[in-house]
């Protein structure tokens, strides 16, 4: 008969050995979790930094596009207070209009091209791939 003292540590050799690896195997998918986690919260960052950036360019241009605007109101105004005859006042309220049209049209690129170069930025960062090899190495792992 086998001495039970011995087929005990048989038996418990190897369910230690699992227990190791297993704690191990936790250990380092805990370390890749919180690995991703900052690079996530990094990325977030980044992308709040750029819209932040981005929010504010918008909001200068669209105060800078309100006061031309304005501006040129009060001209027209003042232009159509001195017209004299009919033919004047279709002059001027044809010459705003087109000035009107091209500020829009130049509001329109500002904004356009504050756009595009936000995107531009945000597809350089989120296109780094930092979060994206980490996140793969942790799925490895396991």
């Amino acid at each position: 008969m086998t001495d039970p003292k011995s087929a005990q540590s048989s038996i418990v050799a190897p369910v230690r050995e699992a227990a190791k690896a297993g704690l191990a195997g936790a250990q380092k998918t805990s370390d890749n979790l919180f690995l991703v986690s900052r690079a996530s919260i990094e990325t977030w960052q980044e992308v709040n930094d750029l819209v932040q950036t981005a929010t504010s360019a918008l909001l200068k241009r669209a105060l800078t596009f309100a006061e031309s605007s304005t501006s040129h109101a009060f001209e027209h105004a003042q232009s159509l207070a001195s017209t004299q005859n009919p033919q004047d006042l279709v002059r001027l309220q044809f010459d705003f209009a087109l000035r009107q049209v091209a500020l829009a049209e130049e509001q329109v690129k500002a904004v356009g091209e504050i756009v595009r170069n936000a995107s531009r930025i945000s597809s350089v960062r989120v296109g780094r791939g930092e979060g994206h090899d980490q996140s793969t190495s942790a799925s490895d792992s396991k």
